[in-house]
C-alpha cells in the first residue's frame, strides 16, 4: 500500500529555522525508552548514497530537486501522484559513504580538534549560514505480514541536527548528536517494495553551543540506524527494573532460612490493539526464582488509538546474589507479551537485572552497605580511523585492557557512550558515571570582553542574528537562560532513559563544564524525582560545596586540598577528573592514592583520559605510512593542538607507560613484608577490594632474586634465582583485611650474599581465566630489600698493578696502558677513549642538563627553565690538569669548567674529576667519576637532569641493567627491581608528541653490550666465562641510598623537541645516545593539573655526584 503523508508538512523555511531555535530539539521524535533493539530488527549499516554540500539551503534544493522527479512534490509536502511507486533515478552526483561514519573521515571536509573555544562566532543560537550538510541516501524493505504493521526508524548518534525523510515525506528532526531518536513511520512505510530513506545532516545547529566537548568537531550518521518493527496486536514500549530494598529476612511469610530478600519492581509499559498478558520471570543460573503474570485489557485513548498502559510487578528475591563493580551478578530476566489465549507470543524481551543498593551516609557513597573507592578514567568513545563511530567490539577492547589494569570506574566523558558500554559494564564489572551531552565551555572566553552593557539573554525570547546577547556570565548564554531549559532537560531525560535498567550506572551526570545555572538544577531535580541513582555535576561547587547534586566533585585539585577538604563534613568529595595523561606521565598519581586510602570521604577519582584521540593521516610524501594528527594537522583556523593526545593508551587504545604506573598504583593487594629473624620474613597480603574476599580466586608467588653488585663481564647472564614459592590463600581475607604469610631465606651462611643485594618480589595472580585475562595474568606486585644483603654500589674490584703513562702536548694528554688510550683536550675537556683498540665511546662523557619537554613539563618548568636558557647551556673549559698515583696505576684528570647559557647572567661552576685504573684481570678500563657542582649567580632553581652523556658505538645495542624494568621517574616509579635485559630499540618509547621518554630510574648498575645479528643467537653460543665488549655505569655514593638513571634514545633531546611527529625525527640522525643521569625532576601533571611535588622535583643546589664507568 501506499504511504500517506502528515496533513501539515512543514515548509523549507520552517524546517531551516529548526537549527537555529533551542525551543525546538525534536519534531516527532517518540518519547525515549531503554535501550533494547528486537532480535528481527533491520539494521541499515553499510554503504549509503551521499552528497556533500556547503550549507543546508543547498542541500535542501538539491533533495527537493529530487523529491520533485521523483514523487512530483518537494520538500513542502502533498500527497504523491504516482501511487507510491518510486521511479528509478540515476546516481549520479552521488557519492558513497559508510554508516556509521563521520563525512569529514570519509573524503568530504576536515576535522577540526577544540578543547574549549567554538570553532564557529559565538552567536547562540545562530549558526554559519554556511554550514556543511550531509545528504544521506538508503533503501530498506519490511516484512510484509499482517501482524507486523508497526514500524519505526532508530537513529543512535547523528552529529548534529538532522532531517529525516521516508519516501519523500517529512518524517521528524532531532539534535542531541549522542542522543538516540526514535520516529514511527508505520503511516509511511510501503510493505513490499523498497522504501527509500534520505537523512538530512547539518554540522552545525544550536545545539552545537552545548556539544563543546574536549574532542573532534566531526559530523554525520556515527552510530547505528535500525528499521524496528512491532507486532500491530501490541509490544512492550518500555520496561524498568529497580531495587527496591535488600533487607533481612524477618517476615513470617518467607522461611527464615532465608537470611536476605530483595524486593524488586519491574515497571513496564505496554501499547496493545487487543487483549493481552504480559508475564515476567526471573533466572539465576537458569532456574526459575520469580515469575509473574498480569491481564492486559484493550485500552483506547479518546481519539480511538490504543492507549499505553502501565504494567507492574513487585518480586521477591530471596538471598539475593548483589551485583558489584567486583562480583558483577546478573539475573536472567525475561517478558513476554502473549495474545489473551497465549496461542502467540507478540513480544519476548531477554535481557539481565543486577541487584545492587545506593547509599550515601555520613560522607560515603556505599554499594550494598558497603563504601567503594572509584578506581576510575574518563573515556570518550574513539577510534583513530572511524571517530566516534567505535563498534561494540572496540567498546570490549577497551573494557578488556581496563580490567586487566586493575580498573574499576568509567566516566562517560561527556554523552551518553556506544550503548554497548554499559551493557559490557553490567557482565564483567564496571562502575559508570552516565554523563548527559552536554557542555558548554566555548564560553569561558565572554572574560575577555569589556565590561559593557549587555542585551537580557535571560529573556524567554530569541534576539535577532545581528543584535546578539553579550555577557561576562558564562552562564547566561545557556545554562541559565530559560529560552535552553528544555533543551537542558532533554538531554537529561535522553541519557536516563536509555541507560536506567544497567545496575553498572551508580550515578548520574548533568555533564561537564558548563558552568552552573537554573537549567541544571531543573536537570538534577528531575532526576532526583525519577531515579534514585546519586547526581553529579562538577561546577555545582560554590563555596567548596555541593549544594543541589549528591557528591562533590571537583577538577585536577592539587594534592594539598584532596588532604585538607575531606576533614571536614560534608558529601562523598571525589576527583571526577585528576592525572592528567598527556604524554610522559601522569606523575605523583600514588600521593593522590595515598590520600585516597586515609580519608574515608574520599571516593576516588578517573584520570584523565583513557585514550589520545589521534587521527591517521597519511605522511607527507609517503601515502603507505600515517601518523597520528591532531589539533591543527588539518589546517584548522583555530584549534588547541596537542591537548587530544592526553590519554593512558595511544591513539590505536594500547597502553603507555603511563597504563602500567596507574595499574599497579591502583592493585587490589597490597603487600608488606617484615623481617623476623636472620631467615624468616613476614609476608602481609592486604585486600584492597571493597567487596570480594581474596580467596581461592587468587594466588601469591614469592621470589627472591640476587642482583649482582655490579655489571656481569659475561655476554650472557641468567637471573639469580635463590627462592621460589607459590602461595596459596589458605581461607579467604574479607575486604580491607590483612593475612601473615612466612618464608625463609638464610641469607647468612651464603657468602653471595654478603656483597649483593636480595629483592624480594610478592605478585597475585588470578587463578581462572577470565574474558579479559588469562589464568595466572598478574594483578599486583610488591617488593622488599633484605636487610643485611649488600648493595650494588658498595662493588668495587681491586685494580691491576698495570701503569698509564701520561704524555702532554700543547693542545692535549695522552694517556696510554695496554688497553686503554685516553687523549683529553685541554680546550675543550673532552676525551678520545678506545680500549682493545675499539672506540665505543664515540662522543661524551659531557654533562647534561636538559630534556625534551614532556607535555606536562610544557604546563610547569619548561617555560621557566627556558627562560633560564638551561637548553642552551656552554662550557668554558677554566683548566685541565693530570696527576699520577700509586706508581701510575691510577691516573687523575680534574677539568675546572664554567657552565653557564647566553643572554642571561647565571652559572655552574664544576669541578670535575676522572680517575683511571683498571679492572681485576686488566681487560677493562674503569673510570671512576666524581663531579662538583656550585651553581651561582640568580640560577634557575631546577633542572630537568644532571648527568653525563654519551655517543656509544652502534653495535651497543643490547641493555642489561639492574633496577626498576619499566620506564621511570621520581614521581612514576611502580616498575619492579630486578636485573632486566632488552634491545635498546626497545627502551625507546615513541610518544605520538615526541618528547622525553624511557628513563629507567633507582638503577644499580647498567652496561651496553655489543650484539651480532640477534641477541638469542650470540647469548646461545658464547659461554658464562666469555668476555664482553661493553660500556657501563655503576652508581657510586656520595650521599646514602645514591642510585642512577638511564635511557638509550635514537635521537637528542633537541631532536626529539623539535618535531612535531615522529615521522618528523630524521632517520639519518639516529644515533645511540646514552645517558647516565645522576638525578632527574619529576614529572606531575601540570598539563592540566599541578606540576611536580616538591619532593620529586630537582632543586639545582651545591651537591657531588658519583658513579664509576667500564669499558671493555
Amino acid at each position: 500500500m501506499a504511504p500517506s503523508a502528515s496533513s501539515s508538512a512543514p515548509s523549507v523555511s520552517e524546517l531551516l529555522g529548526y537549527i537555529e531555535n533551542p525551543k525546538i530539539f525534536q519534531v516527532n521524535k517518540l518519547p525515549p525508552r531503554s535501550y533494547y533493539i528486537p532480535e528481527d530488527s533491520r539494521l541499515l549499516n553499510g554503504a549509503w548514497d551521499f552528497l556533500y554540500h556547503e550549507s543546508l539551503l543547498s542541500a535542501f534544493e538539491a533533495v527537493d530537486s529530487e523529491f520533485q522527479s521523483v514523487y512530483g512534490r518537494g520538500i513542502g509536502g502533498g500527497a504523491a501522484d504516482n501511487g507510491g511507486i518510486i521511479v528509478p533515478k540515476s546516481k549520479n552526483n552521488w557519492s558513497e559513504i559508510a554508516v556509521p561514519g563521520h563525512w569529514q573521515l570519509q573524503g568530504f571536509g576536515n576535522p577540526q580538534y577544540t578543547n574549549i573555544m567554538y570553532p564557529i562566532p559565538m552567536n547562540p543560537p545562530y549558526v554559519p549560514s554556511e554550514n556543511p550538510t550531509g545528504v544521506y541516501r538508503t533503501k530498506f524493505s519490511v516484512k510484509g505480514t499482517n501482524n507486523v504493521q508497526k514500524h519505526r526508524l532508530r537513529f543512535d548518534g547523528v552529529d548534529s541536527g538532522y532531517f529525516v525523510f521516508l519516501n519523500g515525506h517529512f518524517v521528524g528532526y532531532a539534535q542531541g548528536s549522542r542522543n538516540p531518536a526514535e520516529f514511527d513511520v508505520s503511516h509511511l512505510t510501503l510493505d513490499q517494495g523498497d522504501n527509500d530513506l534520505v537523512v538530512v545532516v547539518v554540522q552545525w545547529c544550536d545545539g552545537s553551543y552545548i556539544e563543546d566537548q574536549d574532542q573532534w568537531w566531526i559530523s554525520g550518521i556515527f552510530r547505528d540506524v535500525n528499521v524496528i518493527s512491532y507486532d500491530n496486536r501490541g509490544h512492550i514500549e518500555d520496561f524498568r527494573f529497580e531495587t527496591v530494598s535488600v533487607t533481612d529476612n524477618d517476615s513470617g511469610d518467607v522461611p527464615r532460612y532465608h537470611s536476605k530478600r530483595a524486593k524488586v519492581s519491574v515497571s513496564t509499559s505496554v501499547l496493545a490493539t487487543t487483549d493481552s498478558s504480559l508475564q515476567v520471570d526471573v533466572y539465576a543460573d537458569g532456574k526459575s526464582i520469580a515469575s509473574q503474570v498480569s491481564k492486559i485489557s484493550r485500552s483506547v485513548e479518546k481519539d480511538g488509538s490504543p492507549a499505553i498502559k502501565a504494567v507492574n510487578f513487585s518480586l521477591d528475591v530471596l538471598d539475593p546474589q548483589l551485583w558489584s563493580a567486583e562480583s558483577p551478578y546478573l539475573y536472567e530476566v525475561q517478558l513476554v507479551l502473549r495474545s489473551s489465549d497465549s496461542s502467540s507470543v507478540l513480544q519476548k524481551i531477554d535481557t539481565h537485572l543486577g541487584i545492587r543498593t545506593i547509599e550515601i551516609k555520613g560522607g560515603q557513597f556505599l554499594v550494598n552497605n558497603n563504601p567503594i573507592l572509584l578506581r576510575g578514567v574518563n573515556r570518550h568513545d574513539d577510534n583513530s580511523v572511524k571517530g566516534r563511530a567505535v563498534s561494540e567490539e572496540d567498546v570490549k577492547h577497551d573494557l578488556r585492557l581496563m580490567k586487566r589494569h586493575n580498573i574499576n570506574t568509567i566516566r562517560c566523558s561527556h554523552y551518553p557512550s556506544h550503548p554497548s558500554l554499559v551493557h559490557w559494564a553490567d557482565v564483567w564489572g564496571f562502575y559508570i558515571i552516565d554523563e548527559a551531552d552536554l557542555e558548554c565551555h566555548g564560553f569561558a572566553f565572554t572574560d575577555a570582553l569589556r565590561d559593557i552593557n549587555y542585551n537580557h539573554v535571560k529573556e524567554d525570547r530569541q534576539l535577532p542574528r545581528t543584535d546578539p546577547s553579550f555577557s561576562r556570565k558564562h552562564e547566561d548564554f545557556t545554562s541559565d537562560n530559560p529560552l535552553w531549559r528544555e533543551a537542558y532537560l532533554d538531554r537529561v531525560k535522553q541519557l536516563a532513559n536509555r541507560d536506567k535498567n544497567h545496575p553498572s550506572v551508580i550515578m548520574w551526570s548533568l555533564g561537564n563544564e558548563a558552568f552552573f545555572g537554573e537549567n541544571h538544577v531543573a536537570m538534577c531535580e528531575w532526576l532526583h524525582e525519577n531515579f534514585s541513582q546519586p547526581v553529579h555535576y562538577e561546577q555545582d561547587n560554590g563555596n567548596n560545596e555541593a549544594h543541589y547534586v549528591d557528591v562533590y566533585s571537583r577538577m585536577y585539585s592539587p594534592h594539598w586540598y584532596v588532604d585538607e577538604e575531606p576533614k571536614r563534613e560534608g558529601k562523598p568529595f571525589m576527583l571526577c577528573e585528576y592525572g592528567h595523561a598527556m604524554g610522559n606521565g601522569p606523575g605523583a598519581l600514588k600521593d593522590y592514592q595515598d590520600l585516597f586510602y586515609k580519608h574515608p570521604r574520599l571516593l576516588g577519582g578517573c584520570i584523565w583520559e583513557w585514550a589520545n584521540h589521534g587521527l591517521r593521516k597519511p605522511v607527507p610524501g609517503k601515502e603507505d605510512e600515517f601518523y597520528y594528527a591532531y589539533g591543527g594537522d588539518f589546517e584548522e583556523p583555530v584549534h588547541d593542538g596537542t591537548f587530544v593526545m592526553d590519554g593512558l593508551c595511544d591513539s590505536e587504545h594500547e597502553p603507555t607507560p603511563g597504563l602500567y604506573q596507574y595499574k599497579h598504583i591502583i592493585q587490589p593487594v597490597a603487600f608488606t613484608f617484615a623481617e623476623t629473624s636472620s631467615k624468616d620474613i613476614s609476608i602481609f597480603v592486604k585486600n584492597l577490594n571493597d567487596h570480594i574476599d581474596l580467596s581461592d580466586n587468587v594466588y601469591i608467588q614469592v621470589v627472591a632474586e640476587l642482583i649482582p653488585n655490579g655489571p656481569p663481564e659475561a655476554k650472557s647472564y641468567a637471573k639469580q634465582i635463590i627462592f621460589e614459592k607459590k602461595l596459596e590463600i589458605g581461607g579467604r581475607i574479607p575486604p580491607g583485611q590483612s593475612a601473615e604469610y612466612q618464608i625463609s631465606i638464610d641469607t647468612q651462611t651464603n657468602s653471595q650474599f654478603q656483597n649483593s643485594e636480595v629483592i624480594i618480589t610478592a605478585t597475585a595472580h588470578n587463578t581462572k581465566a577470565t574474558p579479559w585475562a588469562e589464568a595466572g595474568y598478574e594483578i599486583a606486585h610488591g617488593q622488599h630489600k633484605l636487610v643485611g644483603s649488600g648493595t650494588a654500589k658498595d662493588w668495587n674490584s681491586e685494580p691491576k698493578p698495570s701503569a698509564f703513562s701520561v704524555t702532554e702536548t700543547l693542545a692535549s694528554y695522552q694517556i696510554t696502558s695496554e688497553v686503554a688510550k685516553i687523549i683529553v683536550s685541554k680546550a675543550t675537556g673532552k676525551f678520545n677513549i678506545s680500549v682493545n683498540g675499539k672506540q665505543q665511546i664515540k662522543e661524551g662523557p659531557t654533562l647534561g642538563f636538559w630534556r625534551a619537554p614532556t607535555d606536562n613539563d610544557l604546563g610547569d618548568w619548561a617555560w621557566r627553565w627556558r627562560d633560564y636558557h638551561v637548553n642552551h647551556l656552554h662550557e668554558s673549559v677554566d683548566s685541565v690538569s693530570v696527576e699520577q698515583e700509586e706508581q701510575g696505576k691510577l691516573v687523575k684528570v680534574n677539568i675546572h669548567t664554567w657552565i653557564s647559557p647566553a643572554v642571561v647572567n647565571w652559572g655552574i661552576d664544576t669541578k670535575l674529576t676522572y680517575t683511571f685504573s683498571h679492572n681485576s684481570d686488566g681487560s677493562a678500563l674503569e673510570i671512576d667519576t666524581t663531579a662538583d657542582l656550585t651553581p651561582k649567580g640568580p640560577y634557575a632553581e631546577t633542572v630537568p637532569r644532571i648527568g653525563l652523556d654519551f655517543v656509544l658505538d652502534d653495535a651497543l645495542s643490547t641493555v642489561r641493567w639492574a633496577g626498576l624494568d619499566v620506564e621511570s621517574y621520581p614521581d612514576t616509579n611502580m616498575g619492579k627491581i630486578g636485573v632486566h635485559e632488552a634491545d635498546s630499540e626497545s627502551l625507546f618509547y615513541s610518544y605520538e608528541v615526541p618528547q622525553e621518554n624511557g628513563n629507567r630510574s633507582q638503577v644499580r648498575w647498567v652496561q651496553l653490550l655489543a650484539n651480532s645479528n640477534s641477541v638469542s643467537n650470540q647469548l646461545s653460543s658464547l659461554s658464562l666465562s666469555s668476555p664482553a665488549t661493553s660500556v657501563s655505569a655503576v652508581a657510586l655514593s656520595s650521599t646514602p641510598g645514591d642510585l642512577i638513571n638511564f635511557s638509550v634514545q635514537p635521537w637528542t633531546p633537541l631532536q626529539l623537541e623539535k618535531a612535531g611527529h615522529p615521522y618528523q625525527l630524521d632517520p639519518a640522525l639516529r644515533r645511540n645516545n646514552f645517558r647516565v643521569d645522576f638525578a632527574v625532576h619529576g614529572i606531575g601533571s601540570a598539563s592540566c593539573g599541578p606540576g611536580v611535588l616538591d619532593q620529586h622535583k630537582l632543586n639545582l643546589s651545591k651537591a657531588t655526584h658519583r658513579v664509576r664507568l667500564i669499558i671493555s
